[in-house]
């Protein structure tokens, strides 16, 4: 248990070949001698890392059938690392994440109700999404949830940019900013934030908040590089949308390291 914890802290910091190693042993012991739940837990941890290296073929093959007694948090989780997977192969996942949450939403913690409600407003036309994402802000900052209101906040952000509302977008992105590079976020890596504040500050003309998201972004994923097994590094530059965008974007703006 403390392993796939340790793993999944090496994952958000970009450690990944650390991750994997430890995921990989601790899957070993668990398939050998239980318990069940622990397996799912790793192999999601496992399958998040894989993900966040652009290898959803890799992330598919981490997952084993849940045990017959699986809680509805870890159903929910299942379902939601299914729909990335899905997503990174340009397979439609609205209809999945909706009934997820029609089945499952009233049983599942408040942590894990969040971080469904924000997979799900991810997928959600701009107009719903900007609903979702406020009513997820207002309940994580009602419950001082500060990674699930940084994530919801984001997600707003990204929502206000779709509907054309600059400035308030801006203003999201500039709120989401404060909050600090190194804030955790529910659910979400810190690249995947950075680029969504860096792209809702862009369209609302702050410069400023825009360029230090950049950077942010940019530095995380140069000190997660050598951390990346060799096999994976192309992937992880090129089919990571948030760490392509931002290394296109810091290139255009003559970035190098």
């Amino acid at each position: 248990m403390i392993q796939t914890q340790l793993a999944g802290a090496y994952t958000g910091s970009g450690r990944f070949q650390a991750a994997i190693d430890l995921l990989n042993h601790a899957l070993k012991c668990f398939r050998e001698t239980g318990p069940p739940n622990l397996q799912t837990n790793a192999e999601h941890r496992l399958a998040t890392a894989f993900l966040r290296l652009g290898q959803p073929a890799r992330a598919q093959a981490c997952i084993t059938p849940l045990p017959t007694a699986c809680d509805p948090g870890r159903q929910v989780f299942r379902t939601m690392i299914e729909c990335r997977i899905a997503d990174a192969l340009g397979q439609p996942v609205l209809a999945k994440l909706e009934e997820a949450r029609r089945l499952h939403g009233s049983r599942l913690s408040a942590m894990d109700r969040r971080a469904l409600l924000l997979s799900l407003a991810a997928h959600l036309p701009a107009e719903a999404a900007r609903e979702l994402a406020q009513l997820v802000l207002h309940d994580a900052e009602a419950a001082g949830d500060a990674p699930a209101a940084l994530h919801a906040r984001v997600r707003l952000a990204e929502a206000r940019r779709l509907l054309g509302e600059f400035r308030a977008a801006a203003d999201e992105a500039r709120a989401a900013w404060s909050m600090g590079p190194a804030a955790p976020v529910l659910d979400l890596d810190r690249p995947g934030a950075d680029w969504l504040i860096y792209q809702a500050a862009v369209a609302g003309g702050d410069d400023e908040t825009a360029v230090g998201a950049l950077r942010s972004g940019a530095d995380w994923i140069a000190n997660a590089l050598p951390h990346v097994p060799e096999a994976y590094k192309p992937s992880f530059r090129e089919r990571n949308a948030a760490c392509r965008g931002i290394l296109v974007e810091a290139a255009n703006r003559g970035w190098t390291r």
